[in-house]
């Protein structure tokens, strides 16, 4: 007695096809998005380890803030002077650079496309007007006709709750290049929105929380959260129109 077999036909399979392909469009949405949230949480878990770094760096300092740099670019930025206190030794200087080895520090956000492994590239930038400007001297020692001076202590701060220290940042909004890259100092101009168009937020008193452009972006640069003119006054919109427009999010969102 002959044993039949049951095959699918034609039309059979290609429903089969067409549920799997339906099912797929269903859930690579949704892993994307999970993908998205495991990186927007690893980002933070480095900023806690650079804020670990940087506390360390106050506790044998005098409670100072370090200087964006000492000479300016690559001489010595901040990095190199917190580095010791996040990883346990030395940062790399190499061809007259501070090489920041990929995958090997806390100062990469998972999310960051290009990474140049020097220290300029970084993935958070130190909000260096209010903290610490380069050798700790701002050209004219004014920022918009507010007198400042360095260099900064934490107890010196009269809202580290709303002070923000880091954030995330890229190079410029020039080039699609270095869109990709970091930058290792925070301006409005640097701030990047990696993480469904917020940016992971350090501030003095050890939090972080992403914000969006409207708390980082349209604010006045004088006052917090940036507190450049080192006044501690609270948030306030720049007061130019042009100022509310988006600062572009491409390629992150």
């Amino acid at each position: 007695m002959k044993k039949s077999f049951k095959t699918f036909t034609l039309i059979e399979l290609l429903v089969v096809i067409a549920i799997i392909a339906i099912l797929a469009s269903m859930l690579l949405p949704a892993l994307s998005k999970a993908r998205q949230k495991a990186r927007a949480i690893a980002c933070i878990s480095n900023m806690r380890q650079v804020n670990l770094g940087m506390q360390g760096y106050l506790a044998d300092w005098d409670d100072i803030y370090p200087a964006g740099d000492y000479g300016g670019g690559n001489d010595w930025p901040w990095i190199a002077a917190v580095f010791p206190y996040t990883t346990g030794r030395q940062a790399t200087y190499i061809y007259g650079v501070y090489q920041i080895f990929k995958n090997t520090t806390p100062f990469q956000c998972p999310s960051q496309i290009k990474w140049d492994q020097t220290a300029s590239y970084v993935s958070y930038g130190f909000n260096y007007v209010s903290l610490g400007a380069s050798s700790y001297v701002y050209p004219g020692n004014n920022y918009y006709g507010s007198p400042v001076s360095y260099p900064i202590r934490i107890t010196s701060l009269k809202k580290p709750s709303l002070q923000l220290t880091h954030a995330e940042t890229w190079h410029s909004s020039t080039s699609a290049a270095n869109r990709e890259r970091g930058n290792y100092l925070l301006t409005q101009a640097s701030l990047c929105f990696r993480h469904n168009r917020k940016a992971n937020s350090l501030y003095a008193d050890g939090h972080i929380n992403p914000e969006d452009q409207h708390w980082l972006y349209i604010s006045d640069s004088r006052y917090l959260p940036f507190n450049c003119a080192q006044t501690s006054r609270d948030w306030t919109a720049r007061t130019a129109t042009d100022w509310a427009i988006s600062p572009g999010y491409h390629p992150y969102n």
